[in-house]
């Protein structure tokens, strides 16, 4: 997962972040993973950029498989070596959730071939 144009506080340039709290929401098969960041966890900068472009947090997994891959991450977020913390896990069956995915274009497709073998094959 990678999120880009944070703008975290640093020194010499802003004394504070651009926000009040930063919520990471990973949007996966499994539903939706709401994370409140410590501001600090597998940030980095984008060298002289980071001024105007801000900051990068990019979260990757050890694990081959969709499935492996998503329990990898959230055990890297919920370790105790961090001071991220969970905040909701919304499953895309909720009803609102259905709802927008619904109307959103490329997700007709998607549900109109629900179960259909290799309907997800491009």
């Amino acid at each position: 997962f990678k999120f880009s144009s944070i703008k975290l506080p640093l020194p010499a340039l802003r004394g504070k972040a651009g926000f009040d709290d930063l919520m990471l929401t990973l949007f996966t098969p499994k539903g939706l993973y709401i994370y409140s960041h410590d501001l600090s966890y597998k940030t980095s900068s984008y060298g002289k950029f980071t001024e105007t472009r801000g900051s990068l947090i990019n979260i990757t997994a050890k694990q081959a498989g969709w499935e492996a891959a998503l329990r990898d991450v959230i055990c890297q977020l919920d370790s105790d070596d961090n001071g991220c913390q969970q905040y909701a896990h919304v499953p895309l069956s909720e009803p609102i959730i259905m709802q927008e995915l619904h109307a959103r274009t490329c997700f007709r497709t998607l549900f109109a071939f629900d179960g259909v073998a290799m309907a997800e094959l491009n």
